[in-house]
């Protein structure tokens, strides 16, 4: 399956949150079906586009996303964005229906500052 590439346009229209902040840190885990997942905290300077979850407190956001390496197993999602620790991002995002945000077009909804 090819991804289709999306415009900032698009990616603003779709995105549930658009924030500016700072990767904190990263860890990441194990579901109850296996499948390992990663936890990517951002704190937030700045938010363009809707409210944080509730599950936010201050200014720190988690974002989650497949993928990562637990122990000396990695699982590699193809395309998935990298959130790299100190890292200044704009970062386009939907919540999921557990109340998580995802970062929207896997790469394309993170950009660099």
């Amino acid at each position: 399956m090819l991804m289709r590439p999306l415009a900032v346009s698009e990616l603003a229209g779709k995105a549930d949150l658009i924030v500016e902040g700072r990767v904190l840190g990263k860890v990441s885990l194990r579901d109850d079906a296996g499948r390992i997942y990663t936890k990517v905290q951002i704190h937030v300077s700045e938010v363009w586009k809707g409210s944080p979850p509730a599950s936010s407190t201050s200014n720190l956001l988690t974002i989650v996303q497949g993928g990562g390496t637990v122990g000396d197993v990695r699982e590699e999602v193809s395309g998935q964005v990298q959130y790299d620790l100190g890292e200044e991002v704009v970062a386009f995002l939907l919540i999921n229906p557990r109340g998580e945000p995802v970062t929207i077009g896997l790469a394309q909804g993170k950009f660099h500052v």
